[in-house]
């Protein structure tokens, strides 16, 4: 009997001590990724959604593969940056609804963005006041030709940079974003493959760190390490994950992407650079003029603004 209570008493300890050391697993950073994986391949959207922060890991994706280069553009006017944030804005929507919607779809869902959506939705404009004093209607009517002219000049500078980036077919830009949206996947996962980010280039983790950001909230960045076959070198891939109090770990974002072009010897800046400078050539002061020429005209024309005017004794 005592020899039957030691095994139980053996069993029990094996059986708590493998008990615990489970559950400080599932407490880890490295435990979401697993999660997520499994997830993903069991199409279960619920685990998938609490492990990884889709929204704001594509999000963070679209802004270090094209908003934050973007932006960094140096030598430009206040006037090209202005166009630039428009140009960019309906850009980067567009891609960050594709890959969002990418990952749905690799999870089997049904998951469909609004139909009435138009990336001309980000550049409407309120209607300008019809009545009103002779100060309000000058200035309604030659802020919405204003508007309307800068608006022009946003589109233009997207269908440039679709223009440039199809006829740039061999730089990492091109390949990345003006690929048909039906190939992205295959043009992607060759990428990868040339750069050394699959699953025969993984060499394992390189680290974990966890810091406290206040409010009970914590931080960590998991770092991966793959050999690269086009640098002929390892390289590390951060990702940052967050989590408030006893809610599971969440995957945010890729933290070092930046640095992953460097590691990698690609100048991907400078190509996004070279983009913006192209999509805003001949945006300058000339072109302010050129265009506050077109208010004039439009403020001639306007009946209502012509008698003002006239009444004013202005002469444009």
């Amino acid at each position: 009997m005592s020899k039957l209570r030691k095994v139980f008493s053996i069993l029990f300890c094996f059986v708590f001590f493998f008990s615990t050391l489970y559950f400080l697993w599932t407490t880890t950073p490295l435990f979401a990724f697993q999660e997520a994986i499994f997830a993903l391949k069991d199409h279960d959207r619920e685990t998938f959604e609490k492990r990884l922060d889709v929204d704001g890991f594509v999000r963070g994706l679209v802004d270090d593969l094209l908003v934050k280069p973007a932006y960094s553009t140096p030598g430009l006017t206040g006037f090209q940056t202005e166009v630039l944030r428009g140009a960019v804005a309906v850009t980067a929507e567009g891609l960050y609804r594709e890959l969002r919607g990418g990952i749905y779809r690799s999870l089997s869902i049904s998951y469909l963005f609004p139909l009435d959506f138009s990336p001309l939705d980000l550049f409407s404009l309120p209607a300008y006041a019809a009545g009103g004093d002779d100060l309000k209607t000058l200035l309604n009517v030659a802020g919405h030709a204003a508007n309307d002219s800068l608006r022009r000049m946003k589109m233009v500078a997207q269908d440039r940079m679709i223009y440039y980036l199809r006829s740039h077919p061999q730089t990492l830009a091109g390949r990345l974003l003006a690929c048909p949206p039906d190939q992205r996947s295959q043009v992607l996962a060759a990428l990868l493959g040339e750069l050394g980010l699959t699953v025969k280039d993984f060499k394992g983790l390189d680290g974990c760190s966890i810091h406290s950001t206040g409010n009970d909230n914590e931080e960590a960045v998991v770092s991966f390490r793959f050999y690269s076959p086009k640098v002929g070198r390892d390289f590390l891939v951060k990702i940052l994950l967050k989590k408030h109090g006893w809610e599971p770990w969440q995957i945010a974002r890729i933290d070092n992407v930046s640095e992953v072009f460097s590691q990698l010897e690609l100048d991907y800046e400078g190509e996004i650079h070279a983009l913006m400078r192209f999509s805003l050539d001949g945006m300058n002061q000339r072109g302010v003029d050129e265009e506050m020429t077109s208010v004039k005209d439009e403020l001639r024309r306007n009946q209502g603004t012509k008698a003002i005017l006239d009444r004013l004794k202005i002469k444009l």
